[in-house]
C-alpha cells in the first residue's frame, strides 16, 4: 500500500484545515496551537519509545539551539497565524496562501544562503504568484467559512507562509543531525510547554465538560498533521522517486478545498477551483527544481 503514501499524505493535510476551522469557533487560537501541540507531542513521545528519544536525548547544545528556533518559528509563529487565517478566511483561501510556503524557503535561502534557483524554479514562482492573485480576484461577499477579501485573514496567511519558509530551511539543517522523526519530537517537545505557558487557560479548557469536542478537534488536528501527515510524507519518500513523491503530496489544498465544501459548505467557483490548481502546479514546480521546501 506504499504507493498510497504520498496521496495519503495530502489527504490527511487538506482534511487538517476543515477539524482546526471547527476548533476555532469554539477556543481561542493559541489554546488550539497548544492543544494540537500536547495532542501530537504526547503520541510522539509514545512512538519516541522505539528510537528517536535516544537521539533527543544526545542532542548536542547546538542541535538544541535549532530546534528551538524551529520550534518558534513552525510550531508557534507560523500555527498561530495559520489559525487565525483559517477562523477568518475560508479554506479555499487560507489553506492554499500558506500553502505557497516553499516559494518563501526559496526567497530565503537566497538571502541568506546566497543559493541561486534553477531557472525552471522561476516558472513555480510565476504561477504561485499568479495563482495567489486569482484567488485575491475570486472572492464575493457572502460566502460561508469566512470574509474571502478579510486584510487581516490575507496578511495572517501570508505570515504563515513567511514562517513555514523558515520552519523548512531550520527542519533541513536539523535533519542533518536527526532523523525526520526525532526533529518532529524534539520541536514538539519545545513548543508545547512554551504555548502552555502562552496560553494559561488552556488546562481550564481541559477540564470543561461543554468544549470536549472542540479539545479533541484541536489535539486531533496536531495528531493529523505533525504525525500522520509526516509519517505518510516520510513513507513517500522511501519508496518513491522525488518527481512523485513531491508532485503527489503537494495537492493537500484540493483536498482542503474539497473538505472546506463538504464540512463547511463552501462554494467553490470554477475560478477559485483554477487559481487553487495554478498554486498548486507552482508549488509542485517549485519542489522539483532541486531546492528544499
Amino acid at each position: 500500500m506504499s504507493f498510497l503514501a504520498p496521496l495519503a499524505a495530502a489527504f490527511v493535510w487538506g482534511l487538517n484545515p476543515a477539524v482546526v476551522k471547527y476548533a476555532t469557533h469554539h477556543l481561542g487560537g493559541r489554546e488550539i496551537n497548544a492543544l494540537r501541540l500536547l495532542g501530537a507531542a504526547l503520541l510522539l513521545s509514545l512512538l519516541g519509545l522505539l528510537g528517536p528519544w535516544q537521539e533527543v536525548f544526545h542532542m548536542p547544545l547546538r542541535v538544541w539551539g535549532l530546534a528551538f528556533m524551529a520550534a518558534l518559528a513552525g510550531p508557534i509563529i507560523a500555527w498561530g497565524a495559520y489559525i487565525q487565517a483559517l477562523h477568518r478566511l475560508p479554506i479555499s483561501i487560507a489553506h492554499p496562501v500558506a500553502n505557497t510556503y516553499p516559494l518563501s524557503a526559496i526567497v530565503l535561502e537566497m538571502i541568506f544562503r546566497h543559493v541561486v534557483p534553477p531557472p525552471m524554479a522561476w516558472a513555480g514562482v510565476l504561477l504561485i504568484l499568479v495563482g495567489v492573485n486569482g484567488l485575491r480576484l475570486t472572492g464575493s461577499d457572502h460566502e460561508k467559512g469566512g470574509d474571502p477579501r478579510d486584510l487581516a485573514g490575507w496578511s495572517f496567511a501570508l505570515l504563515t507562509s513567511l514562517f513555514w519558509g523558515v520552519s523548512s530551511l531550520l527542519f533541513q539543517l536539523l535533519v542533518q543531525h536527526l532523523s525526520p522523526f526525532a526533529t518532529t519530537l524534539a520541536r514538539s517537545l519545545i513548543a508545547a510547554p512554551l504555548l502552555l505557558m502562552m496560553a494559561p487557560t488552556t488546562l481550564k479548557v481541559l477540564r470543561t465538560p461543554t468544549l470536549r469536542l472542540p479539545v479533541g478537534a484541536a489535539a486531533l488536528s496536531g495528531i493529523l498533521n505533525d504525525v500522520a501527515g509526516m509519517y505518510f510524507y516520510l513513507v513517500a519518500l522511501r519508496h518513491f522517486p522525488l518527481y512523485l513523491a513531491v508532485p503527489l503530496s503537494s495537492t493537500s489544498p484540493l483536498f482542503a478545498v474539497m473538505w472546506g465544501g463538504l464540512f463547511w459548505k463552501e462554494r467553490v467557483t470554477g475560478a477559485r477551483w483554477t487559481a487553487v490548481a495554478t498554486v498548486v502546479v507552482g508549488t509542485v514546480r517549485l519542489g522539483l527544481s532541486g531546492r528544499p521546501a
